[in-house]
């Protein structure tokens, strides 16, 4: 008789589309097992039909089932898909055969992990107060999901159902915790030994179900599956072990509970044999008494499997009309027929043709296993470990978790005027067995573009209710806390979220909407300085408002929340903003508090328009010829526009005269008066004056008059000038051979004050700015500046390059973006130098941001000056060295802004280093907080095996 054999099927990598047929095998053999991985181990010839399908590189994956034939359609068992995951081949034999070694699709869950309930891992464990086997598993897998694991595997049960739509029966599991870090494949099979579910792979798709549920007795069926020896089995083969045998006990329970317990039945060949039970989570002597006397009774009798061959072609065909977990009826001794469980069920086919085997397990086994289910019920889960091995479903006393988490918030104003929030939070207690303990709360800043920072400790409270003084009013903050009761912590509760409660303040009242135009090469937003109440109607400041900031975009969009802004502090504003000419431009506005909240973005009206250039209506008629522009004769709408924006003008006033001198566009125009109202302390780059000759009869800069003698002869600023004596009118100055470049500014003779000694006592201007800046040796020290050196105005020097000092002291702050060096310097850390100070949250995220090794870009951009850009031709001058440190924006990114040093603009500046052995002084404390742990743990354990 012929036999239809199976066949295999492969399918693209993750997907139900089936690609090929492997239908010519040299040999394969599959694996089936109840609630239990299956295998299949194949060999072929790439060189035969469907071998392409097994040639292709590895990482690419794919899929493999094994059909079985059914009448007239095929199945697929339960179990019956395999990935690829092993290849092995001789690339010296001829028929390029493989040998392929494909576990069970249900092998992916080892490749996802338990997480915490905030889908971090940061804790140990993942705890459930009361679930299902079902909610269990569905809520892994649906949190391995929204981390993008797991993606091809689905799951048919619910929390309440199982696969077949049935509640889950029996109690449900109680108190029951996982390992965070264990694989969803070891929590799948903790739950199945438990004696909870059964399950199965059915396809791509993960079903469980209430015990038995696919264990029917088939053997008690009208017509039953029996297995007769010549008929349907042609061999039967028995293994015995007495390896395991156990004659003496010695068990140790919850507390105080420690006893021994002999078992006179078991055979003592070689005397007596012991084994340790820990039995974690059992404080009843009775239960515990109970529990080690079936684990011995497990161990009375030698351990017993019964394997039978299979006859092909067979009146019940495997997997089809009998399947592993059912009962048949079989030989399972000489002229003994009774009922047995199918434990595993193997096929093979090779050149012989389709064969296999049955492992059946007799009323014994069946037995043991029955009962170490319901022990791990009678423990709630708890595993009944053997000389001292760990259960991976842990039911050890936990404090509770807490429950209902309740988080409320009133305002305030403190003493300086800042918007601020005072926080309660209360929860039901979550300790059991009426023991004692404390509770952690943690809390965390949600920031207004969705990030959210790391959780920072509240504080720790005996009872179930806090209190915290003082945040940020208006800002969004989330909430969680967990009990400790001394030895161990238990999950966190639910979080929180609130939105700390703050007076009608500017930072939740925005502004009303601003008036945009444009004139003489800036666009203007008028602002009267009144903001939307929320009944809509315009009402006066709040008292905490702070400025009103302007931004403009090119497209209808709002700005970014760190878009770079124009600000005003005194109200009714005009606030000017930098435009191109012929620019559509659309206007913004919004409040900021005295706490640094922002409103959202207000458009202006109308919302957008051109910017215009300087126009003939700007300028007087008769006043513009061809090749002069009379300044002197510059029309009062010019004095007029002076006067409205000027004062509302923050930053550098250079672009006041920029966005006019811009317009002015004959290049021919002679300036022949400028006004000195105008150009008295105001401060003038040097690209900003573009005519051909410049005359002035009375020049103020900085406060300071200048003789028109030392812009004699000057030319285009772009042409650098030499001096012979020139001298500039001012009793603090005396100034020898000098060159005036648009990038170079060199002096000679320095005589800077009355002594000569080349001191510089004092800086009056509000910013000194150039390229290369060198003054020679200042009394034996010497100061080199690139880029920029400026000054605040107050007592800091702002140094954007290297400084260099023998001997510095200085009452001042020194800011430097290169690096600062000096033979004594101290930064001061004292209390009385530090404002408002409050605990540091949590920074250990620092451990998750990798250093990188790095060439600083100012000194590559010196070496290429030096030597031009590097390649195979450049000289053998060796690049710079590479440094040591973190990126920045990588901190940034990972919550960690504490670390990072920002511009007035919010732009990111550098990393702030001194301050990052904060962060690692708090992994060392966690790191010894549970070495303190692990060692008391370990000295309880010892003392408990003294006892």
């Amino acid at each position: 008789m012929d036999v239809k054999k199976p066949r295999l099927v492969a399918y693209r990598a993750g997907t139900d589309e089936r690609v090929g047929f492997l239908e010519y095998p040299l040999s394969w053999q599959a694996s089936f097992v109840d609630s239990a991985d299956t295998a299949l181990e194949l060999e072929y010839s790439i060189l035969a039909p469907g071998g392409e399908l097994l040639n292709q590189a590895i990482g690419r994956g794919l899929d493999i089932a094994v059909q079985l034939p059914d009448g007239e359609k095929w199945v697929e068992p339960i179990g019956g898909r395999f990935c690829l995951m092993n290849r092995k081949r001789d690339d010296e034999n001829p028929q390029q055969i493989v040998k392929l070694t494909c576990p069970s699709y249900s092998r992916l869950l080892a490749f996802a992990a338990v997480v915490d309930w905030s889908g971090e891992f940061g804790t140990e464990k993942r705890y459930y107060e009361q679930a299902t086997p079902g909610k269990i598993m569905a809520d892994l897998i649906d949190q391995a999901h929204r981390r993008g694991v797991l993606q091809t595997i689905t799951y048919d049960f619910t929390a309440a159902t199982d696969s077949n739509g049935r509640a889950w029966t029996g109690s449900p599991l109680s108190g029951v915790s996982f390992e965070v870090g264990a694989s969803l494949q070891a929590v799948l099979t903790a739950l199945a030994e438990g004696g909870y579910c059964q399950w199965g792979m059915v396809g791509r798709t993960l079903s469980m179900w209430n015990i038995d549920t696919i264990s029917p007795r088939l053997d008690q069926m009208p017509e039953p599956v029996w297995l007769h020896a010549g008929t349907d089995i042609t061999s039967a083969a028995t293994d015995e072990s007495i390896e395991n045998l156990v004659s003496r006990a010695l068990v140790r329970g919850s507390g105080d509970i420690c006893f021994k317990l002999d078992n006179p039945e078991a055979p003592t060949p070689w005397g007596k044999t012991e084994k340790y039970y820990k039995m974690e989570g059992v404080g009843n002597e009775g239960t515990v008494r109970a529990m080690a006397h079936a684990e011995l009774d497990k161990t009375t009798r030698p351990a017993k499997e019964i394997t039978k061959q299979l006859v092909f072609p067979a009146r019940f065909f495997p997997l089809i009309d009998y399947w592993p977990g059912a009962w048949i009826k079989a030989e399972t001794t000489p002229a003994t027929h009774e009922p047995a469980r199918v434990r595993q069920i193997t096929l093979t086919w090779d050149s012989d043709g389709l064969g296999g085997s049955v492992i059946l397990g007799d009323r014994f086994l069946e037995s043991q296993v029955a009962t170490a289910r319901n022990l791990q019920k009678l423990t709630g889960g708890a595993t009944v470990g053997g000389n001292g091995t760990s259960a991976t479903m842990d039911l050890t006393p936990d404090p509770g978790r807490p429950t209902r988490l309740v988080v409320g918030s009133q305002a305030f104003t403190d003493e300086y005027g800042r918007a601020r929030a005072s926080v309660t939070c209360h929860w039901n207690e979550g300790m059991l067995n009426g023991g004692e303990g404390q509770y952690i709360l943690e809390g965390r800043n949600i920031t207004a573009d969705g990030e959210d920072a790391p959780w920072q400790s509240m504080g720790i409270y005996t009872a179930p209710q806090a209190e915290i003084a003082s945040l940020p009013a208006g800002t969004v903050w989330e909430f969680r806390v967990a009990g400790y009761n001394g030895a161990r912590t238990s999950p966190w509760c639910v979080s929180e979220r609130i939105t700390l409660a703050r007076k009608n303040g500017a930072g939740n009242l925005p502004p009303v909407a601003g008036h945009l135009t444009s004139s003489k090469g800036i666009a203007l937003i008028k602002y009267d300085g009144k903001v939307q109440s929320p009944t809509g109607v315009a009402v006066g400041l709040p008292a905490d408002f702070d400025r009103i900031e302007a931004a403009i975009t090119t497209t209808p969009s709002a700005p970014p929340y760190s878009a770079a802004v124009v600000s005003a502090v005194a109200v009714p504003a005009t606030l000017a903003l930098q435009a191109s000419k012929g620019t559509q431009v659309w206007g913004w506005t919004r409040l900021v508090d005295t706490s640094g909240n922002k409103t959202r973005w207000v458009a202006t009206t109308p919302p957008s328009v051109t910017v215009r250039g300087i126009t003939a209506p700007d300028l007087e008629a008769g006043t513009v010829t061809a090749n002069n522009v009379d300044a002197g004769s510059v029309t009062a709408a010019i004095a007029e526009f002076v006067q409205a924006t000027v004062g509302n003008l923050y930053g550098s006033s250079a672009q006041f005269v920029k966005a006019i001198v811009d317009n002015l566009t004959a290049n021919t125009a002679v300036l022949n008066t400028l006004w000195s109202d105008i150009i008295r302390g105001r401060y003038i780059e040097a690209s900003q004056i573009v005519g051909d000759i410049v005359r002035a009869n009375d020049l103020y800069v900085g406060g300071v008059r200048i003789n028109p003698e030392c812009l004699r002869n000057m030319g285009t600023i772009n042409n650098p000038v030499d001096y012979g004596s020139t001298s500039m009118d001012g009793s603090s100055f005396d100034v020898g051979s000098s060159r005036l470049g648009s990038n170079e500014l060199s002096v000679g003779a320095v005589k800077i004050n009355s002594w000569g000694n080349g001191w510089i006592p004092r800086c009056d201007a509000e910013r000194f700015a150039a390229e290369m800046l060198s003054l020679g040796e200042q009394n034996g020290d010497s100061i080199s500046g690139r880029y920029s050196i400026s000054y605040d105005g107050w007592q800091g020097i702002y140094c954007n390059t290297t400084f260099k000092a023998g001997g510095l002291a200085s009452e001042s702050t020194i800011y430097a973006s290169g690096s600062v060096m000096a033979s004594d310097f101290v930064k001061n850390s004292s209390r009385a130098s530090k404002y408002d100070p409050e605990p540091v949250r949590d920074l250990t995220a620092i451990m998750r941001v990798e250093p990188v090794a790095y060439r600083p870009q100012a000194s590559i951009d010196r070496w290429r000056q030096q030597f031009g850009e590097a390649g195979p031709s450049r000289p053998l001058k060796p690049l710079p060295e590479r440094q040591a440190g973190w990126v920045a924006e990588d901190l940034e990114a990972a919550g960690l802004g504490i670390f990072v040093k920002h511009g007035e603009d919010g732009e990111i500046l550098g990393v702030e280093y001194d301050a990052i052995p904060v962060a690692l002084w708090q992994v060392l404390r966690k790191q010894q907080a549970q070495i303190e742990a692990l060692e008391q743990r370990i000295a309880a354990a010892e003392s408990g095996v003294r006892s």
